[in-house]
């Protein structure tokens, strides 16, 4: 039996933001599948909400974690406009003040770190989603913190994780050079500068 793709993409589960159709269960109950931008978001949605901020672990003694959505994190890597991007992260909460932590109750906090988790594709066209042929994860590491100290890129931790075969090799070096020739390398080195950007005002 083939449903007719207007029943393919009937939500059949909408939660948090994130919404599952015909077409996804049909990706998970297929091996060797593509996942797609919703698969990836609504598992992200999951761990966010009932692994990195459940069972007590709002307390401000643990470190944040942020996990960004798939399509969050594509059109991050394809908007040109710097102030919108900048402003894109803090409404994620995204940021290297402490001030600016969700949630964050001030005072006695002067620094923690972050985890910044961005999963990524291969699609290098705006205008198609669900779009692209490999997925990989950008993960960003960083203090916050309550004082102002001189901006710079030294302080951001970027790794790649990647299983294709060394694809993204040398995206990102441990010396923090990007390779602009690839999508990791691009994006980090866009998110980056609008980090020291947002530090610096």
């Amino acid at each position: 039996l083939t449903l007719p793709m207007s029943v393919k993409n009937q939500a059949l589960l909408s939660w948090t933001g994130a919404q599952l159709t015909q077409r996804e269960l049909d990706i998970l109950s297929s091996p060797g599948e593509w996942l797609n931008d919703s698969v990836i978001t609504f598992w992200f949605e999951y761990l966010s909400r009932f692994v990195v901020n459940g069972n007590g672990r709002r307390d401000s003694s643990w470190d944040t974690v942020i996990l960004v959505s798939a399509e969050s994190a594509f059109w991050l890597g394809m908007e040109s406009d710097s102030e919108e991007v900048g402003a894109a992260l803090e409404n994620l909460g995204i940021s290297m003040s402490v001030e600016s932590r969700s949630g964050s109750s001030g005072g006695n906090q002067a620094s923690s770190a972050a985890t910044v988790l961005f999963p990524m594709n291969d699609n290098l066209d705006p205008s198609q989603a669900n779009a692209g042929s490999h997925w990989s994860l950008l993960m960003l590491r960083f203090n916050r913190c309550s004082s102002h100290p001189a901006a710079s890129t030294d302080v951001l931790f970027w790794t790649l994780f990647d299983s294709g075969q060394n694809s993204y090799a040398g995206s990102i070096t441990p010396t923090g050079n990007f390779d602009m020739n690839t999508v990791p390398g691009r994006f980090a080195r866009k998110i980056s500068e609008s980090l020291m950007s947002m530090r610096e005002q």
